[in-house]
């Protein structure tokens, strides 16, 4: 059976998301982009699908975005070290 795909990020002209990562549940969504609100700072924000609703938001340039395997934290891999 397909699924239809949904929209949950709201206003899409803020954030060019170039990373993204879904919890191993389906519920959680990290983005890891560009945010064009405030001069163009790098960010990962995480987001509750269901709700379509954005729980938090750090700021980190992110290579890489991927969830732990039981979905509790999130984890950001960087350019630079």
């Amino acid at each position: 059976r397909r699924r239809k795909a949904h929209a949950v990020l709201g206003r899409t002209d803020d954030l060019s998301a170039s990373r993204l990562a879904v919890s191993p549940g389906g519920r959680f969504l990290a983005v890891g982009g560009t945010d064009h609100r405030f001069d163009r700072r790098d960010v990962v924000q995480v987001w509750d699908r269901r709700r379509g609703r954005k729980l938090g938001e750090i700021e980190a340039e992110a290579g890489s975005v991927t969830f732990a395997p039981d979905g509790s934290a999130v984890a950001v891999g960087s350019y630079f070290t």
